[in-house]
């Protein structure tokens, strides 16, 4: 049973900006990661893909040491770590799938680097592919997405039901993947930090 967001956890405790050095993007990219327990951080996959470091940062502007432990493309989802653990105030997965016309929250940043949380709607439930490939369980989304809210957690009564990976361009819509897909990360991920490295050229 969801908790209900006057028992949830403060975003402010749980949210992190990355700030990531791309392999082929001259100008550093942004996105978001919320944390699930004293360690471990959630985000969207493809902004770690092919990057040479990222620095994480809370609400509070404060640099935070951190490792990538698990990248799954297919999925467009990533695992952080924090080297030193925080105690209190991580968000928690739902019990369920959010179902289709809910209304939900997002937390992230706003374009000035502030906190902050819009409200959105959960469209529909769907297996979306890329590129006719890598197929993910996903929730469409109707609401404000805005650069660097890749990685930001979509929330129902308080609980995490999606990650931010996608919004189309000139419309309030979106993709957030899944809970499902959330879980299997998360089970699958390692403790090991990951190598940053740039493919090398053709």
């Amino acid at each position: 049973m969801a908790r209900g967001d006057e028992d949830a956890a403060d975003p402010s405790d749980y949210l992190y900006r990355a700030v990531i050095v791309d392999c082929r993007i001259t100008v550093a990219q942004l996105a978001t990661a919320f944390r699930i327990d004293d360690r471990r951080l959630v985000s969207a996959g493809h902004p770690f893909e092919d990057i040479q470091s990222f620095t994480l940062t809370n609400v509070k502007g404060e640099i935070v040491q951190a490792e990538l432990v698990h990248l799954v493309p297919g999925k467009d989802l990533a695992v952080l770590e924090l080297v030193e653990p925080v105690s209190g105030g991580a968000v928690q997965l739902a019990n369920e799938e959010v179902a289709a016309q809910t209304a939900v929250s997002i937390p992230t940043f706003n374009s000035d680097g502030f906190l902050e949380i819009n409200d959105a709607f959960a469209v529909r439930r769907a297996q979306v592919t890329l590129n006719g490939e890598n197929e993910r369980r996903s929730v469409e989304l109707e609401g404000v997405i805005g650069p660097g809210d890749s990685g930001a957690p979509i929330l129902h009564d308080g609980d995490v039901v999606g990650v931010v990976f996608a919004s189309t361009r000139g419309a309030e819509t979106g993709w957030a993947v899944a809970l499902p897909e959330i879980e299997g990360a998360l089970a699958n991920a390692g403790t090991e930090a990951l190598p940053l490295t740039c493919p090398e050229d053709d």
